[in-house]
């Protein structure tokens, strides 16, 4: 599984209501793309929002990665939402949960996929 960590800080006077469409074109995508598990995401005090995505290999983050529409709303994001963002994609080499009453054990991907989708997704 392939972990990737995406922070963002909006750009002050950023259109939201231009940001929040482009978030929705950008699910409709990535959620039916091959490989894609779930997406996360939230907001901290001073404004920063991270997010947590998960794919399950290196080809499927890329392909979204790559993705022609996604390329655009990247170049969007760099010059219309955000004052600043960060990314790390990381490879998962060992997880586990534990559930009370069940002790722990291997986590299968369809644990994440609980829940509605977060915004944004840019």
């Amino acid at each position: 599984m392939i972990v990737v960590l995406f922070s963002v800080m909006p750009r002050e006077g950023a259109d939201a209501a231009e940001e929040e469409a482009a978030s929705d074109r950008m699910w409709k995508i990535v959620s039916s793309m091959p490989g894609f598990i779930s997406y996360k995401s939230y907001a901290a005090d001073d404004g920063e929002r991270i997010s947590v995505v998960r794919f399950e290999s290196r080809e499927a983050l890329d392909a979204w990665r790559n993705q022609p529409e996604h390329r655009i709303v990247q170049e969007q994001a760099r010059t219309s939402f955000y004052q600043e963002y960060w990314v790390q994609a990381s490879e998962t080499f060992r997880q586990y949960r534990f559930v009370q009453g069940q002790g722990y054990g291997a986590i299968p991907a369809e644990v994440f996929l609980k829940g509605a989708r977060p915004h944004p997704v840019t």
